[in-house]
């Protein structure tokens, strides 16, 4: 079978998790008692669904240090509770393609980074989001997800996958 025209893909509603406007869904998670993360030129957003991506992130890091320079890292857990978000900044405004471009090499989530790609190509450009839990709720995650099990060598973050290797 083949593919429909590029033109007819473009052009489709959003669908995934971007169904919703997102005025709507930077109000709802403000409402929720979450923080918002607004993307800008200088930052790459990234969202990975499990903790996988655990063993290369530092890698991939050093490579990004290496093109970029002195770069700053925060991460989180995602407000789904399995996976994780990254906010990497780097000292100089890069184009919005290569920012998806580079979010993906890090290993964010591929339908977030392919829809951004679209959104681009019919110039919503809008910067990306993520969510992260406000003060209340980290403190609670920190409580109940240690992110490491003293006395073995796998990085723990509490999602189904580390708790099966585990053993849990």
């Amino acid at each position: 079978m083949k593919p429909p025209p590029v033109s007819q893909c473009i052009n489709k509603p959003p669908s995934y998790s971007r169904e919703t406007n997102r005025t709507e869904r930077i109000l709802a998670a403000v409402q929720d008692g979450n923080d918002v993360v607004i993307g800008n030129g200088r930052t790459l957003l990234v969202d990975f669904d499990d903790c996988e991506w655990l063993p290369d992130v530092e890698e991939r890091l050093n490579l990004i240090r290496e093109i970029f320079g002195k770069i700053y890292t925060e991460s989180w857990r995602s407000s789904g509770g399995e996976g994780w978000h990254l906010k990497v900044t780097v000292p100089l405004v890069i184009p919005i393609h290569a920012r998806i471009a580079l979010q993906a090499a890090l290993g964010s989530d591929w339908k977030r980074e392919m829809l951004s790609v679209r959104e681009n190509l019919n110039n919503l450009n809008d910067e990306p989001f993520l969510i992260r839990p406000g003060l209340q709720q980290a403190i609670e995650v920190a409580r109940n997800r240690p992110l490491v099990k003293p006395n073995r060598p796998h990085v723990v973050c509490g999602c189904n996958d580390c708790k099966a290797k585990q053993g849990d």
